[in-house]
């Protein structure tokens, strides 16, 4: 289930788990988010969508400043483990350096347009270099953008094919504990039987013995 045509939510600075990690910078690993006293469930009762297991960690930049936060939840089967962390940790990288590339974007394009607005940019050559430089640059920065954006698919998909093994893991453990369950019933009444023909042995023989007596 996911919470479609939700709105954006937008939580102050430290309030629930990713106020938690984006104030803080250490990575939380939930396993009920309900029994966390950081968890903020007024985002559940926003979106409609009840969390449960969440995984969170700090998105940093150059300098290991907090950027951002990268936050998944609700993982299909159990809880949130070491191949789930190491994964993030990948997917992490890469969100910081598109985070980087668009800051960096970001910051250029502002600064060219600063230099539009300046008097001292009203030459009419001056203007038409800066466009092609920025121009240039826009593209580079753009083909980057998209490279992260392939090795994020990528991740993704790694993410995916570890989650599917772990699936049919668990399938194979569940049969695998239904064949023993059935082989320990079965020997049960192995064994009950067994017991059984003893019995009716034991009183076949006590019968004998009594009858021999009275003959005797």
């Amino acid at each position: 289930q996911v919470a479609k045509g939700s709105s954006e939510i937008r939580v102050p600075l430290g309030v629930g788990i990713a106020g938690f990690v984006a104030t803080t910078g250490r990575s939380v690993n939930i396993e009920d988010a309900y029994k966390d006293a950081r968890f903020n469930p007024e985002v559940d009762k926003k979106s409609g969508y009840r969390t449960k297991t969440i995984l969170c960690c700090a998105v940093l930049g150059d300098s290991d400043e907090i950027v951002g936060v990268l936050q998944i939840i609700n993982k299909e089967r159990g809880v949130f483990g070491d191949a789930d962390e190491k994964l993030l940790k990948s997917l992490n990288e890469t969100v910081a350096s598109g985070i980087r590339r668009c800051q960096e974007y970001s910051g250029m394009k502002t600064e060219y347009e600063a230099a539009l607005r300046s008097q001292e940019l009203k030459s009419e050559e001056y203007i038409s270099s800066a466009k092609k430089e920025f121009g240039a640059r826009e593209e580079e920065y753009s083909q980057k953008l998209a490279q992260g954006e392939r090795k994020a698919q990528e991740l993704q998909e790694k993410l995916r094919i570890e989650m599917e093994k772990e699936r049919q893991f668990m399938e194979k453990e569940k049969k695998l504990e239904s064949m023993l369950a059935l082989q320990k019933i079965e020997t049960e009444v192995e064994t009950i039987e067994s017991l059984k023909e003893l019995a009716d042995l034991s009183g076949e023989l006590a019968r004998k013995s009594s009858k021999k007596g009275k003959e005797e």
